[in-house]
């Protein structure tokens, strides 16, 4: 089982992009929580994150609970699933060849220059996206 839940809003002038983004990935969080198992809302008052080996959060009073949340430029995804999870959002734009090599293997560098240019950008967030999740499963 793995469900999605992605929000995307815009920051509030005069709110911290992170402060609101960790906001809406909690909402999104608490959401899941309830719609998915069940919890009631006085359990999720005092939800607590904490840190599980290699650093993954998790919840204290759920461990048998998995999931994991990403957040971007007003773009928040919180996965669950009944294993271990990654979830990675990247908002689509501009990057350069320093990224190029820093994320893509010298195979998949060779790959996306064969593409057509209009079809590089989706290629290179889908697989930066992929990889990022992976990591953050394992």
């Amino acid at each position: 089982m793995i469900e999605i839940y992605l929000s995307e809003n815009e920051i509030p002038e005069g709110v911290k992009k992170h402060e609101w983004e960790h906001q809406l990935g909690r909402k999104l969080l608490i959401l899941g929580l309830k719609e998915l198992y069940g919890i009631e809302e006085h359990e999720l008052t005092d939800l607590q994150v904490t840190t599980g080996i290699h650093g993954k959060p998790c919840l204290k009073d759920f461990p048998q609970i998995h999931y994991n949340i990403s957040h971007t430029d007003g773009m928040v995804i919180c996965g669950f699933s009944d294993r271990e999870i990654g979830v990675d959002v990247e908002r689509m734009r501009p990057y350069g060849d320093g990224i190029l090599r820093k994320v893509l293997s010298e195979s998949e560098n060779r790959f996306i220059s064969g593409l057509p240019q209009k079809e590089r950008e989706e290629y290179f967030f889908k697989i930066w996206t992929l990889k990022e999740s992976y990591g953050k499963a394992v």
